[in-house]
């Protein structure tokens, strides 16, 4: 029997991306822990 892989990609970056398309001033750009440029949508 095979066993199933229970694990699912993660959306979070396409979600961010498309509520950019809808809503541009929504989504801003901040650096992250390590220094790396990152993209959040505020709650």
């Amino acid at each position: 029997m095979e066993k199933l892989k229970m694990h699912w990609p993660d959306r979070v970056d396409a979600n961010i991306e498309r509520i950019a398309e809808l809503f541009p001033t929504r989504v801003t750009e901040n650096r992250d822990e390590s220094g790396e440029d990152a993209r959040a949508a505020p709650a």
